[in-house]
């Protein structure tokens, strides 16, 4: 059942929260051809944004600062993609694809994107655009259709300094413009009228950076931790061309977990996620944070839609738009006894007590 939870629940009672240790620089991921931007594309769009971006300077804002702001963090291959499309299907303002090419201009793009998403801005259909995003379908994260969810990441690193999502060094904090990022997000959020909706992988180990924030919601999409390294193994060949090729987020824990073989490093990168997570959001009032089960949310998403209501009437925003998504979701399952799932609990077995060893932890 899907449920609010005291967020000291989140972390098992042997584990503890740690300060994260000496971080190497950022470095670009490797990624097949297939995930990679064409250059000109890059060159492309940067022309058409330093044309919107003179008009967005000069037009007045208008942006509700009351807005909620939904950030969706956990391990990846944890559900995420899904609660993205959900969450936009649901009326949520999330940054689409299109969208995502106008990141340095977030109200415009809010305003393009609802241009084509909003029926009463249309006439007789002139700018239709079919079904594009209305699926729940994904390869590996990415969305297809042009109102599709998309990560948003250009817009994150606009404001924080980060390549992938890793501990950030206490200078790198202090050159976040965490206010600025959140303005944008309102802007965006109330050129389509709901409040917006995001990934923050990018910076979901430093979820201190967005305390300071009342209206800052954030969920933790949580898998059952052998099907999450099973899947995500196999995210690593499809991505990146290589099983020993690092794919997304980095715990605190990398270094160390760069030296053990593909399926440790992927069952750390899984199991700590989720454990840092848990730690930073005991620091969040209750009323800001929900732990979604992913098997939860597939089995009954109209009951995550009532929690959200109460989290945004918290907030003081009233969302009184009646559930009208899915009835529910099929949660994928590897087979228990296949020699990749007891591979995936085996691993994780090892990883947690090399961990005790490296933090003198008492089980």
């Amino acid at each position: 059942m899907i449920r609010p939870v005291r967020v000291a629940e989140q972390v098992p009672s042997h584990e503890k929260c740690f300060s994260p240790p000496e971080m190497k620089p950022n470095d670009q991921p490797l990624r097949t051809s297939e995930f990679r931007p064409a250059d000109s594309s890059v060159e492309f769009l940067a022309a058409i944004n330093e044309l919107v971006s003179a008009g967005e300077r000069r037009a007045p804002a208008a942006v509700d600062d009351r807005l909620p702001i939904i950030l969706v963090v956990g391990a990846p291959r944890s559900g995420t993609t899904v609660l993205m499309q959900w969450l936009k299907a649901s009326g949520f303002a999330v940054p689409s694809n299109l969208a995502a090419r106008f990141f340095p201009n977030p109200r415009f793009a809010g305003m393009l994107q609802r241009l084509l998403s909003d029926p009463s801005l249309g006439y007789r259909d002139e700018l239709a655009v079919g079904a594009a995003g209305d699926s729940f379908s994904s390869v590996f994260g990415k969305t297809r259709g042009v109102l599709a969810p998309h990560e948003f990441s250009f817009y994150f690193r606009r404001f924080f300094p980060v390549t992938v999502g890793e501990s950030l060094h206490p200078e790198q904090l202090g050159a976040c413009d965490t206010a600025g990022f959140l303005a944008g997000l309102r802007g965006f959020g109330s050129a389509l009228g709901s409040p917006p909706a995001v990934k923050g992988m990018l910076v979901q180990y430093d979820l201190s950076l967005f305390l300071a924030d009342p209206r800052v919601i954030i969920i933790h999409t949580i898998r059952d931790e052998a099907d999450n390294v099973v899947s995500l193994l196999s995210h690593r060949s499809s991505v990146a061309g290589d099983v020993r090729e690092w794919i997304s987020v980095r715990p605190p824990e990398y270094a160390w977990l760069r030296e053990l073989s593909p399926v440790e490093q992927v069952a750390g990168q899984v199991h700590f996620t989720n454990i840092h997570l848990g730690c930073q959001l005991r620091s969040f009032p209750e009323e800001r944070v929900l732990l979604l089960p992913h098997d939860d949310f597939c089995a009954h998403p109209a009951r995550l839609h009532a929690l959200l209501s109460e989290k945004l009437s918290a907030a003081g925003f009233e969302w009184t738009r009646p559930y009208d998504g899915p009835e529910s979701f099929t949660a994928r399952h590897y087979d228990p006894a296949s020699v990749e799932y007891r591979e995936a609990v085996a691993a994780l077995g090892r990883v947690r007590e090399l961990a005790k060893d490296r933090w003198l932890i008492s089980p």
